[in-house]
């Protein structure tokens, strides 16, 4: 997860030095509503590892999220 984390810096700068700081801001709430939700639905099923795989899952859309983003800016 932290791999997917810092891969998601990359579009978040090229977001952030074209002065576009509301789609960062937006796909990170948005990715930060979806792992409660996951978190909610897989903690008590499978524990620990399901707030792992949450955690990813939410990591995964913010990288996502931010490449169709920043794709539009360059």
């Amino acid at each position: 997860a932290v791999t997917l984390l810092n891969i998601s810096f990359v579009p978040h700068y090229v977001l952030y030095s074209k002065g576009r700081d509301r789609p960062i801001m937006l796909t990170t709430l948005g990715c930060a509503a979806l792992n409660v939700v996951s978190n909610l639905i897989l903690t008590p099923k499978l524990g620990l590892l399901g707030s792992a795989f949450s955690t990813a899952i939410s990591y995964l859309f913010l990288v996502i999220s931010k490449y169709l983003c920043a794709s539009d800016t360059i």
